[in-house]
C-alpha cells in the first residue's frame, strides 16, 4: 500500500516535471522568435 502511494506520488511528479520542461521550452522558443526580428 505504501508504496503503491509513493509511486503515483513518483508518476505524479515526473508528469509536473515534463509539464514544466514543456513550457520552459515554449517560454524559450517564443523569446528567440521574438528576438529574431530585431
Amino acid at each position: 500500500m505504501a508504496s503503491d502511494k509513493s509511486n503515483a506520488r513518483g508518476i505524479l511528479s515526473k508528469e509536473v516535471f515534463l509539464f514544466f520542461d514543456f513550457i520552459i521550452c515554449k517560454l524559450y522558443l517564443i523569446k528567440n522568435r521574438n528576438n529574431s526580428h530585431y
